[in-house]
């Protein structure tokens, strides 16, 4: 999801869109590194130092970018300030290896389960979805347990 926020902020005008080219091209730079790492494997350490580099490029664009003027750019600057507040939780893979880099897994993991819950029940709820993605994510069996709707439930009792 950063990748295509970045991609937003890149197509905007002035100094917004130079801070979102620069963090679009760190986003990939990310992903490369950590596919070549997956592919053909480094020493840990010499990846691990790689992406800690990368990582203070992203805050110190990030840094830049909240400091853009308010009045012409700001809602890149609310969405920099946003990420430095929030910024650790898009490194989580560098301290537990088990969290893959992107949610793709986890989100395939629910597509069913979130399509039946909104077709069916017409219900979304969040606890429900942050348990299943917690359990994707750390290579869980996902468990989700339904409520019934109200008409099946009065059909079986």
């Amino acid at each position: 999801h950063l990748i295509r926020h970045f991609r937003n902020i890149a197509e905007r005008r002035g100094a917004a869109g130079a801070i979102g080219k620069c963090l679009l091209l760190l986003a990939h730079a990310v992903v490369r590194i950590h596919h070549r790492f997956s592919q053909q494997p480094d020493p840990y350490g010499h990846y691990r130092r790689r992406l800690h580099r990368l990582r203070r490029r992203f805050q110190a664009t990030l840094q830049r970018g909240s400091q853009l003027d308010e009045r012409t750019c700001k809602r890149t600057r609310n969405q920099c300030l946003h990420l430095l507040r929030d910024g650790a939780m898009c490194w989580t893979f560098l301290q537990d290896r088990r969290i893959p880099l992107t949610n793709n897994r986890a989100e395939r993991a629910i597509r069913l389960y979130v399509l039946g819950t909104a077709c069916q029940l017409g219900i979304s709820t969040v606890a429900l979805m942050r348990e299943v993605c917690s359990q994707g994510l750390v290579n869980q069996p996902v468990t989700v347990r339904f409520p019934m709707p109200a008409q099946e439930s009065q059909r079986l009792t």
